[in-house]
């Protein structure tokens, strides 16, 4: 089912690489326009994984290079359109906005019937696994005067909004 959504997908859109000349026209003429998508900037920002797609694209670097085209990845960033290319399809893949996997089946799990023992994106990722998210900044239990001090200071300018939101 999903194969079938993604091939009838790619048929019917194909995503720009530059926008149209009325969406350029739109940014730079509609001062709400543009401010609505500076937010939905910063929310997308907050959904990436930076630490993870830094290190898939490390990876990339050495994947094109051994295809012999690390000149071309230096002279005309072949690893950053690849990553971009991939970015852009993902937020247009219908796939993403459902699962066939049922509700109480773990990241994990899904993460391991999904693996590709000849993807060499699969291997890194099972070699360097992410850390589960925290609270708490990792300094192997030692303490760190420093970042204390940085989440003090962080915590008393924004007091007031942690205040009304219930986590101070």
């Amino acid at each position: 089912m999903i194969a079938s959504a993604l091939a009838m997908s790619n048929e019917r859109e194909t995503v720009r690489e530059v926008p149209s000349p009325a969406v350029t026209t739109a940014l730079a003429e509609r001062a709400d326009l543009a401010a609505l998508e500076e937010q939905l900037y910063g929310h997308v920002l907050d959904c990436i994984d930076f630490d993870a797609l830094n290190g898939l694209e490390q990876l990339l670097w050495h994947l094109v290079d051994k295809l012999g085209l690390g000149d071309l990845d230096l002279e005309d960033r072949l690893s950053t359109w690849l990553i971009r290319r991939a970015m852009v399809r993902a937020a247009h893949d219908p796939s993403t906005a459902f699962t066939d996997v049922p509700f109480g089946i773990t990241k994990a799990e899904a993460k391991a019937v999904k693996f590709d023992d000849d993807c060499p994106f699969c291997q890194y990722e099972a070699e360097h696994p992410r850390e589960a998210e925290s609270d708490e900044h990792d300094h192997d239990d030692e303490p760190c005067s420093l970042c204390d001090h940085m989440a003090r200071e962080w915590r008393d300018k924004h007091a007031d909004v942690l205040k009304r939101r219930g986590l101070r």
